[in-house]
């Protein structure tokens, strides 16, 4: 056997659905594999795959969207289930015409009233807070939009643990900003909690500003937590 033949048997690459359920190695010997879409490795026990971080980083890039014209959705479909928790980064304009428009989300194309949210918005030295249930969407603040100053844009967090579990109902964490002018009372920060009345675990995540697109330019990045 050729040296290029034992490390195909005993090395082993490709996309995480291409990972076999068992290697091709005789009992007691070490097999590897590195899953090409998820930036995973993983070292058979002997009995099963075991996932190692040899990346020095707990998160990983699943993907990202760089919009070079406007689009009424940002969708990132298949996702793996193989992280405890994902993240998505969003810097982002909107292009309607007014200072600002709703950043807003839906898990699993799921259109139907599942959504309940807790939020707390600040303003200046104003904070106030507020509760709605039944919603066809989540919420995670707002994006500058069309007539906001020339240049800016707002920065948002969506944190999701145990997004691939399915015995409990899924949990957002948001965080989000808003600069809609440069005088006082136009900058804004946003917190809020969204809860999905389903135990299902998310395969994909679609974003979408409540009016307009999102313009040319946005940024939407989606990673997994190990």
């Amino acid at each position: 056997m050729t040296y290029s033949q034992i490390m195909t048997d005993y090395i082993g690459h490709g996309t995480h659905a291409a990972r076999p359920a068992t290697p091709n190695v005789a009992a007691g010997v070490a097999a590897v594999y590195y899953e090409t879409d998820t930036g995973n490795t993983f070292v058979w026990s002997g009995s099963a795959w075991v996932q190692v971080n040899t990346s020095g980083s707990a998160l990983t890039k699943l993907s990202e969207t760089v919009l070079a014209a406007a689009a009424a959705t940002i969708t990132f479909s298949a996702i793996v289930g193989t992280y405890r928790s994902l993240q998505l980064r969003i810097d982002a304009r909107g292009d309607a015409v007014a200072t600002f428009a709703n950043l807003q989300f839906r898990f699993n194309g799921d259109t139907g009233a599942n959504y309940d949210q807790q939020a707390q918005s600040a303003n200046g030295g104003t904070v106030s807070s507020s509760a709605v249930f039944a919603q066809t969407q989540g919420s995670c603040g707002w994006i500058a939009a069309a007539t906001a100053p020339a240049g800016v844009s707002s920065a948002a967090l969506i944190d999701i643990n145990n997004y691939a579990g399915t015995t409990f109902n899924k949990e957002a964490v948001c965080q989000g900003s808003l600069k809609q002018g440069t005088s006082a009372g136009n900058l804004f920060l946003n917190t809020g909690r969204i809860f999905w009345r389903s135990s299902a675990a998310i395969t994909s995540i679609s974003l979408f500003p409540d009016t307009g697109n999102f313009a040319a330019g946005t940024v939407a990045s989606l990673y997994g937590i190990s």
